[in-house]
């Protein structure tokens, strides 16, 4: 049996990018559009789904939470939650690193 690869060419396209300020929903479209692909990026750098979940939605509530639900101010949302779930798995590597450092030091 032969396994399929799938090449970027055949993937999916991503969806349109959000016409922020178009509504009053922005971060509910913003996170309903991107959240899967969020998860999956996520899931690449820390290792674990329900990991990689928790970092997308401390993401999301990071950056509800600083701009609001219309999110002023982002010229790219998008971008800024993609590096937003960048650094929070970064943040969490690095203490995972430490932490493991601390118990072997015990």
């Amino acid at each position: 049996m032969r396994c399929a690869t799938l090449t970027r060419a055949s993937a999916a396209p991503a969806p349109p990018l959000l016409d922020v300020g178009s509504s009053s929903e922005d971060i509910d479209s913003l996170y309903h559009h991107r959240q899967l692909e969020l998860v999956r990026l996520a899931v690449l750098l820390v290792d674990e789904v329900p990991t990689a979940e928790d970092v997308v939605q401390d993401a999301f509530t990071a950056v509800y939470r600083r701009h609001g639900p219309r999110l002023r101010g982002l010229d790219n949302p998008e971008g800024y939650v993609h590096r937003c779930v960048v650094n929070a798995a970064r943040s969490l590597l690095t203490l995972g690193a430490i932490a493991s450092g601390l118990r072997r030091a015990w």
